[in-house]
């Protein structure tokens, strides 16, 4: 499966037939600003991850995560990997912040403190693409990590 680049303002629309195309879901939630698509996620704690989550198919491989909007800044990006991990922290200005994770094989918790707590639910046999779009009325300094068991895998991206 390829994934081409698109305009933020495409964003949806394309990332809502990948998951069509995918079979997957996506999973989103944010105070900072409305859900770029989907349903809300539920936050929870650490101890809600569940310690033996079904295994991604041996078939299911992720694609790489499309190219940085153009103009858009990178603040950091995370290629393909299993299991929970301390990703970055950066300082975002105000305005529009994209998250864009692809995932299979179980439950997945970013925390992007102090703005989100999202859980993302990995469909096992399929990628399950989500991208999330905070907005951001000041500066924030953020600490972004993953929460999941070695059976997750995933990529992602935070631009801005």
């Amino acid at each position: 499966m390829t994934i081409k680049p698109v305009r933020p303002r495409h964003a949806l629309s394309a990332l809502a037939a990948l998951s069509v195309l995918a079979g997957g879901c996506t999973s989103t939630s944010g105070s900072a600003a409305p859900p770029a698509m989907s349903p809300p996620a539920t936050s929870q704690t650490a101890d809600s991850v569940p310690s033996s989550p079904p295994s991604p198919s041996a078939s299911v491989s992720i694609p790489a995560l499309p190219p940085a909007e153009p103009g858009a800044t990178t603040l950091t990006s995370v290629p393909l990997r299993s299991g929970g991990t301390s990703v970055a922290s950066f300082s975002a200005r105000p305005g529009d912040l994209f998250v864009t994770i692809l995932c299979t094989g179980g439950t997945l918790i970013l925390r992007m403190d102090p703005v989100s707590t999202t859980t993302i639910v990995c469909a096992a046999d399929a990628v399950t693409p989500t991208t999330n779009n905070f907005r951001l009325s000041s500066p924030k300094d953020i600490n972004v990590s993953v929460e999941a068991p070695e059976a997750v895998l995933w990529n992602m991206r935070i631009e801005q």
